[in-house]
């Protein structure tokens, strides 16, 4: 498989493939049966690990399908979702970022 994507791909990846479905928490998984632990989190963007329980609640799925499938370019076009990102990004933001 490594192979086969490094004919497609331009950088060079890490040596393994990794099995998202499997991976859990801040463990990776990979399509070899390894485990790996995740100690850049993808750098940052993962920080919540793999698999959080949250991300597979019905009402999480269904707001993400439907922001994944219409892809409005917020802010150009306001929606309910982006105001209530705003409203938690306000809401955990430092006293002195609030203004």
């Amino acid at each position: 498989m490594l192979e086969e994507l490094g004919r497609y791909v331009i950088a060079t990846p890490h040596p393994f493939v990794v099995d998202l479905s499997r991976s859990e928490g801040m463990w990776l998984a990979t399509v070899d049966g390894e485990r790996l632990f995740d100690w850049a989190g993808y750098f940052g963007s993962k920080l919540i690990g793999h698999n959080h329980p949250g991300l597979y609640e019905p009402t999480y799925v269904e707001r993400l399908v439907r922001a994944a499938n219409n892809k409005v370019a917020n802010p150009d076009f306001l929606t309910p979702e982006c105001l209530a990102y705003y409203r938690l990004l306000y809401r955990l933001a430092p006293e002195t970022m609030r203004s």
